[in-house]
């Protein structure tokens, strides 16, 4: 094996010609939504995503009898809504020194090849979180062990879905309408054999990462957590002592289109001022119950009765999942039905004696008609419906390595270091905003 210094070059030639591939594997390992095709993406052909509204009804439209006068014409005005794209980046970085070190050049590639796959697979990661959307809030209150940097916290939480160890996330202190930019350093699940085991647990924070704009980490306003804080995907608010109010640089997500609150403004269009007929809301339900396939009808029924366009995807926790299979057994009460078990219906397990399949595959799994994407960033108790012909994913560029000069790797400008950015331009859309909808608070998990 021979021994020499790998120059920039060759390795710059490695990055650019796989760095998308690497990238685009990683999205679909890490993003059972996309992964399943149920997302479909569009092309804005580089400009800003742009869909004309109109009322979707119109007083000329009806019935009339022979030579009966003709109605008066009706037009309504039409709107636009926008979406610019959201950046999601990360940043590889090495002392200069280290890299102009002699290494074998086997062992420089193995050393890019798993840096590549760690970095894809997060980028793939935060992608999918973040067009599920959602903050997570403590499930009790916890107190930092100091506000100065380096300040630790131990913080319980009924879903951890959202958390890895190693990456930054924003934190908002409700009662100081501050954000900070916090870092995880453990994720501990609650003990196995609980209903919440798989997704409850433990999560510590350290106050340790730098403000960008300073070099210093900034320290925090208080030491106490409560309940009605929350933790969000960094870059959802300023962070760093910031406003905690949201900053638009995170993509759209189900989450704000249609979630708690779903007539609030999406896509630079607000229900409260755009006059009659938009139908630019989303739907919500609370069920605060148990689920039944009884509930997720009446619920999808709903969407169709304001959309007149009946959702053909759900995307839901493995366990959410895994309550509608059971729910087979149980019928639920609607129309003076009485709720109850019933034996009448036996489910058939096939050879590999395997109840639930592959959860992550197209198994077959539906819910009111609409495909099931099992996805366990989603969140446990929660059904997301959508439709796919309306609501989708733009792409403005796949992430990838970007070149300066036609080489993806640059000169540190403020520190003696080598690095390679990595960027892609993805927001989500829709055409139809009442053809979405949560089904959210289902119990017993």
């Amino acid at each position: 094996m021979t021994i020499s210094n790998v120059t920039s070059a060759s390795l710059g030639t490695l990055i650019a010609e796989f760095g998308a591939e690497y990238f685009g594997r990683g999205i679909n390992q890490k993003s059972p939504l996309l992964k399943s095709g149920n997302l479909k993406t569009t092309d804005p052909d580089g400009e800003e995503y742009v869909v004309t509204l109109y009322p979707s009804a119109n007083h000329a439209t009806g019935f009339l009898l022979d030579f009966g006068r003709l109605p008066v014409g009706g037009s309504g005005s039409p709107l636009k809504a926008r979406a610019l794209p959201s950046v999601l980046m990360s940043r590889l970085e090495q002392g200069r020194a280290a890299a102009k070190l002699k290494l074998a050049d086997r062992q420089r590639t193995k050393m890019l090849d798993a840096e590549m796959k760690e970095r894809a697979a997060d980028c793939g990661r935060i992608l999918n979180r973040a067009l599920i959307g959602g903050s997570i809030s403590p499930q009790a209150a916890a107190t930092w062990s100091g506000t100065a940097a380096n300040s630790t916290v131990t913080v319980p939480f009924l879903d951890v879905s959202l958390f890895r160890e190693g990456m930054a996330a924003n934190f908002i202190d409700d009662s100081l309408a501050l954000s900070y930019t916090v870092r995880v350093t453990a994720v501990a699940f609650a003990a196995i054999g609980a209903n919440s085991a798989n997704v409850a647990g433990n999560v510590s924070f350290i106050n340790d990462i730098p403000d960008p704009s300073t070099g210093s980490v900034v320290a925090l306003g208080a030491v106490a957590i409560a309940t009605a804080d929350s933790f969000l995907i960094r870059g959802s608010v300023a962070g760093f002592g910031g406003a905690s109010t949201l900053t638009g640089a995170v993509t759209n997500s189900f989450d704000t289109m249609t979630g708690s609150n779903p007539a609030a403004s999406f896509m630079g269009q607000d229900p409260a001022t755009m006059g009659v007929g938009y139908n630019w809301r989303g739907n919500y339900l609370s069920l605060g119950a148990a689920y039944s396939q009884e509930a997720a009808l009446g619920f999808l029924s709903h969407i169709g009765t304001v959309s007149d366009d009946v959702p053909d995807v759900a995307v839901c926790h493995p366990q959410t999942a895994a309550a509608h299979r059971a729910s087979g057994d149980f019928h639920g009460a609607a129309f003076g039905v009485t709720a109850g078990l019933s034996a009448g219906h036996v489910a058939q397990i096939n050879r590999t004696v395997d109840k639930y399949g592959n959860v992550y595959e197209d198994d077959g799994l539906r819910m009111g008609g609409a495909k099931v994407v099992q996805d366990p960033s989603c969140q446990v108790g929660r059904i997301i419906f959508y439709c796919s012909e309306y609501t989708k994913l733009c792409v403005w560029a796949e992430i990838g390595p970007d070149m300066e000069g036609g080489d993806p790797q640059l000169l540190g400008r403020t520190f003696y270091t080598t690095e390679v950015q990595f960027s892609g331009l993805y927001n989500l859309v829709t055409m139809l905003r009442s053809s979405t909808g949560i089904l959210d608070g289902i119990t017993g998990f």
